[in-house]
This record gives C-alpha cells, sequence and structure tokens, in this order.
C-alpha cells in the first residue's frame, strides 16, 4: 500500500524542494550558440567571456551552450580556450568552479580568419551546424571597429548565417559608439538590411534596464551577464520576436 501526503501549504505550481532563499530566475537558456567577433577586445576579456562563465556558474546556461570565437589569431579550439579561461580567472565575479569550468569549455571554439574571407565565413557556417545540439540558434556578438561592420553583416547574410528558419532564431547585438544619432542609426540600418541582402533587420537604439532585482541567491549579476541573458532568452525589450538587431552604444 502506498500513502501520498499533500501540503496544503505548497501553492500550484511552486517547488517545494526549492529553497526559498534561492531567487534565481526560472528560466535557463535553451540550445544555443554565442558568435563572439573581437575576441582579443579588452572589453571581450574583462566582460563578455567571464559573463558567460558567470552564468553558466549560476546555472543559466545549458550544459550544450557554445562559444565560437571568430579572429586573426593562428588559433586553435584550445588556444582560445586557455585565452578565455585566462580571462575568466582574472575577471568572474563568482568563485571559478573548475567542475563548471570543464563543461563550459567543452563548447568553447575558435575560427581562424579574416573579415573577407569567404572561406572562413565557410568553415564558420560548418562549425556552428555541427556543434553540440544547439539546434542551429545563433547569436551574433559584434565588437569591432564600425568600418568592419558592413563586410561582417554581408558575409554573415552571404554565407547562410543570418535569416533565421522557422524556430530556428538567429539574433545580433553591435556594440560600438557608431550609431549615436539619427544618421549613423540610419546607416547602421543600411548595413543590417540593404547593404546585406537577405539579412532584413531593423535596427533599434534601446535604453537598457538592467534592474532584475534580486534575482540571485548571491551576488546580483552585472550588466553584461544580464544583457547576454536578454539575448539568449530573448527577453523584452531586447527581441520582441523575429530577427532583430540591437545596437548597444
Amino acid at each position: 500500500m502506498s500513502v501520498t501526503h499533500v501540503d496544503s501549504s505548497v501553492s500550484p505550481g511552486s517547488n517545494p524542494l526549492r529553497d526559498p532563499r534561492d531567487h534565481r530566475l526560472s528560466r535557463v537558456v535553451g540550445p544555443t550558440s554565442l558568435v563572439l567577433f573581437g575576441v582579443t577586445g579588452e572589453m571581450a576579456r574583462k566582460k563578455l567571456m567571464p559573463a558567460m562563465y558567470d552564468l553558466a556558474n549560476r546555472g543559466l546556461l545549458p550544459p550544450s551552450f557554445t562559444l565560437v570565437g571568430f579572429g586573426r589569431r593562428a588559433w586553435n579550439d584550445a588556444d582560445f580556450a586557455s585565452d578565455v579561461k585566462a580571462s575568466v580567472k582574472a575577471h568572474s565575479r563568482t568563485p571559478f568552479d573548475e567542475s563548471v569550468w570543464d563543461q563550459f569549455s567543452e563548447g568553447i571554439c575558435f575560427v581562424e580568419g579574416e573579415y573577407h574571407d569567404d572561406d572562413a565565413f565557410e568553415r564558420l557556417a560548418a562549425r556552428l551546424d555541427g556543434q553540440r545540439g544547439t539546434q542551429r540558434n545563433h547569436a551574433f556578438y559584434i565588437f569591432i571597429p564600425p568600418k568592419a561592420f558592413e563586410l561582417v553583416s554581408r558575409q554573415l547574410s552571404e554565407h547562410g548565417l543570418a535569416e533565421s528558419e522557422g524556430e530556428k532564431w538567429r539574433r545580433v547585438v553591435i556594440e560600438s559608439q557608431f550609431g549615436h544619432n539619427d544618421a549613423s542609426n540610419r546607416q547602421l540600418n543600411d548595413i543590417g538590411g540593404s547593404e546585406a541582402p537577405g539579412m532584413q533587420m531593423e535596427v533599434r537604439d534601446l535604453t537598457m534596464d538592467f534592474g532584475y532585482g534580486q534575482a540571485f541567491i548571491e551576488s546580483s549579476p552585472e550588466a553584461y551577464e544580464r544583457l547576454i541573458l536578454g539575448v539568449l532568452l530573448s527577453e523584452p525589450p531586447l527581441f520582441p520576436g523575429g530577427d532583430q538587431e540591437m545596437k548597444l552604444s
């Protein structure tokens, strides 16, 4: 005979096993990859890469999450992973955990190439298609000189990386002081739209509110964690739906 005890104090939809002090977001990122252009920049090393590790350490990235670096360095996957690890150890906000790192680093890879190199973007497309069950959901974080925006946008489009396919999404974040007024925003719209056939994305100049409140049981995540999480989760007001390109200035 089995006996089932029903606790009437537990509200429907709640988890009675969850620590009431744990206010972490209930949603985690689904299968996805993030491609980072500008991997050797100071902001990537001090902010972006540590923020991705911190999200993994907080349990908000899936085990299959893939970080792809694209750049001119003659690196292989292990070289890039070593560089990311050094950045994480120096600048992450959560304690370094070797077991978390081991899982996170399994999804780190690198594609060597110039922005004008068609073969490099073909290799990037092949790596993304074959990566760890990401279901072809890809975000592109572009932190490069403004003069290269148009070239990278065109390459993403021409190599089939810009357009969503059914439920498979694509999202682009451009971080730069470019797009600081209406005229430069229109120019950026042209780069993301008519200048790159098939890449029809509206550029929105957004004021970012990173106030998640008491979202975590320990320290509150910093702005780049929230930005990356918002991009990968399609959190409003970042990506209300469809293909979107966001300029972060």
